[in-house]
């Protein structure tokens, strides 16, 4: 079944992100794939989430509200896509709470 985002201007969603609605389709998608993913957790769902995309990759970064981005206090998944290969890695190799999202693109991800 297909994902069909609320508009983002009326919607009462419990995501941010960048005013894009690429990114938050990128965003519902990965609600999704978390949850089966089994990272659905309450660390997880009730989660600022930043959205950044370079290219064919894609940065999610997860933290409490009201985190700064210079904290080392985020879990940063990465999402490449090639084609139709998807592969998802995160930094450190972990779903940690450890990571600073301003050093994402720098980042050993496994």
């Amino acid at each position: 079944m297909p994902i069909i985002p609320p508009d983002p201007i009326e919607a009462n969603v419990d995501y941010r992100y960048d005013g894009c609605y690429q990114s938050m389709m990128l965003v519902m998608a990965q609600r999704q794939i978390d949850a089966i993913s089994g990272i659905s957790g309450d660390s997880f769902k009730n989660s600022l989430l930043q959205v950044d995309t370079v290219g064919n990759t894609h940065y999610l970064g997860y933290a409490t509200a009201g985190s700064v981005t210079n904290g080392s206090v985020w879990a940063i998944k990465k999402v490449v896509e090639v084609g139709n290969n998807v592969t998802i890695t995160w930094a450190d190799g972990t779903k940690d709470f450890d990571n600073i999202w301003d050093d994402r693109l720098t980042l050993t991800y496994s």
